[in-house]
């Protein structure tokens, strides 16, 4: 209980009283006015970070809102982070595609602990939160993050003038996050999933928690092609090179282990 205090204390205390707040809309706006992307960048420090963007649609030439998660995992111990905000949109850009900018300043936890009230929580046991949460803002902070338009279903992570950073630093324009249950079978250069609920066949796309599923797969599988039962929690994306123009994420591991069924997806 002391910890959630003073988690509660040190994030209520992250701005300035003199800073005016603008109220941040996130319950008032209707689900279909966000655009959520998932991906990879990398931070001021140099590591990359697994984000959740979401963008509130905006009128040409209007400021909106984004509310940003960030993930990272570091010698076995998870960091992460949330925030909200206002982000603008650039236009002229080559081949017409738009630049976002992002202005995501980092917590003041640091400031606050050394209050009155912060040597307080400290001295009543939240020590251990405290130097976790100051880590998650040294490792995770980026207060600008730009990006550019690619199409209609990416935004690719670039320097303050928009020009790409490196190509595999994208985030990919997601579907709302669901639940499949079936069969993945792992090749050499293509994953492929049977939704058994819808009967639905899925390419997987080598995104998301991919390389733990094929790490999996090696551990459990003992014959060429075999079904190995996969629950998760899943998006799916566009992908222009699978037949229904989708491709599935592997968001979360639920649950994967051999099948009791022989060859089940044949």
């Amino acid at each position: 209980m002391k910890k959630l205090i003073a988690l509660s204390f040190i994030l209520t205390t992250c701005s300035s009283p003199k800073e005016k707040q603008v109220p941040f809309p996130v319950l008032a706006a209707p689900e279909d006015e966000w655009a959520v992307y998932e991906g990879t960048i990398i931070t001021d420090n140099e590591l990359e970070v697994e984000i959740e963007l979401s963008l509130m649609q905006a009128a040409v030439g209007q400021e909106s809102y984004f509310a940003l998660q960030k993930d990272l995992y570091l010698k076995g111990v998870a960091y992460g982070s949330r925030s909200n905000g206002k982000y603008s949109v650039s236009y002229g850009l080559p081949e017409h595609e738009q630049g976002l900018t992002i202005i995501d300043p980092p917590i003041k936890i640091k400031e606050n602990l050394i209050t009155d009230k912060g040597k307080k929580l400290i001295a009543e046991g939240s020590e251990e939160l405290a130097r976790k949460l100051i880590q998650e803002q040294d490792l995770l902070a980026m207060p600008e993050l730009y990006f550019k338009t690619l199409g209609n279903e990416k935004l690719v992570q670039t320097d303050r003038n928009f020009n790409s950073k490196t190509p595999e630093y994208v985030l990919f324009k997601r579907s709302g996050l669901f639940t499949v249950e079936g069969y993945v079978t792992c090749e050499d250069s293509v994953t492929e999933f049977f939704e058994r609920n819808t009967r639905v066949n899925w390419k997987v796309a080598s995104l998301g928690k991919i390389d733990s599923v094929k790490i999996k797969y090696v551990g459990l599988a003992t014959e060429g092609n075999e079904g190995i039962y996969l629950k998760a929690l899943a998006y799916s994306i566009a992908d222009a090179t699978s037949q229904s123009s989708k491709a599935l994420v592997i968001k979360r591991l639920l649950r994967m282990e051999k099948s009791s069924i022989q060859n089940p997806i044949k």
